[in-house]
C-alpha cells in the first residue's frame, strides 16, 4: 500500500560501516518473480576522508596507460584457434559468437615491441552464463610459440558494473612483448565462453 505521509516506506537496522551496499530482491507481492525498478534510498554518513579515497584519486587522476591490444594502438591478436578470437579485440564494445574453456589465444603489441602493463579487463554486458568466470594470463618475449610465464589468473562478477562495463584485473606490473589468455570456465559450467572484448592497459617500453 501507499502511505499518504511519504511513499517511501523505510527499514531500519543497527548502524553498519562499509564501502559498498549489495541489493537482493526477494518475491513480489503477487508471486510471479517480477519486481517493479523502483526508487531506494539509503540514509548514513560518510566517513573522514571519503572524498579522498584512493578509488577517487584514481578516477581524477590523467593516466598515460592505453589499450595495448587495440588496433588503434597497434596491437593485435596473432596466434588463436578460430578467427572468433578476433572479436575480442575489434573494438565493437559488444559480445559475439563463442570460444571454448581452455581455448588460447596470444597477443602482440605494437611492431610486436614490448610494453609494461598492469591491467587487463574484460567486457561484462549483462548477466549471462556465458560469461568467463576466470581467465589466465602469461607474458612472453620469445614469439606467439615460445615460452610464456604466467603472470595472473583473473576472477570476473557475473554483472554489468554501472560505471563501466570492463571489469579490470589488476597485478604487479610486466613487461614483455607477448601476452597469452587461456580461458577458464563460465559462470554456466558448459564449456563456452563469449567472445567479449578484451583490453590490456599500459604503455609501449621507449
Amino acid at each position: 500500500m501507499k502511505l499518504t505521509k511519504a511513499p517511501y516506506q523505510s527499514c531500519q537496522f543497527p548502524p553498519v560501516t562499509a564501502r559498498f551496499l549489495k541489493v537482493r530482491l526477494g518475491p513480489n507481492f503477487g508471486g510471479d518473480g517480477y519486481v517493479f525498478a523502483t526508487e531506494f534510498q539509503l540514509f548514513g554518513e560518510l566517513g573522514e576522508g571519503a572524498a579522498a579515497t584512493p578509488a577517487a584519486t584514481a578516477a581524477a587522476a590523467p593516466s598515460a596507460a592505453i589499450n595495448l591490444l587495440s588496433a588503434r594502438n597497434g596491437g593485435g591478436i596473432l596466434a588463436a584457434p578460430s578467427d572468433v578470437w578476433l572479436a575480442t579485440v575489434d573494438d565493437s564494445d559488444q559480445t559475439t559468437t563463442w570460444m571454448r574453456s581452455q581455448e588460447e589465444g596470444v597477443y602482440g603489441f605494437q611492431g610486436e615491441q614490448p610494453a609494461t602493463f598492469d591491467t587487463f579487463a574484460v567486457l561484462i554486458a549483462a548477466t549471462d552464463p556465458g560469461n568467463p568466470q576466470t581467465i589466465e594470463l602469461f607474458a612472453g618475449d620469445e614469439g606467439p610459440g615460445g615460452q610464456f610465464k604466467p603472470v595472473a589468473t583473473c576472477s570476473f562478477q557475473n554483472v554489468k558494473l554501472t560505471k563501466s562495463p570492463y571489469q579490470p584485473c589488476t597485478f604487479a606490473p610486466v613487461t614483455a612483448r607477448y601476452l597469452k589468455v587461456r580461458l577458464g570456465p563460465n559462470f554456466g559450467g558448459d564449456g563456452y565462453v563469449f567472445a567479449t572484448e578484451f583490453q590490456l592497459m599500459g604503455q609501449m617500453v621507449q
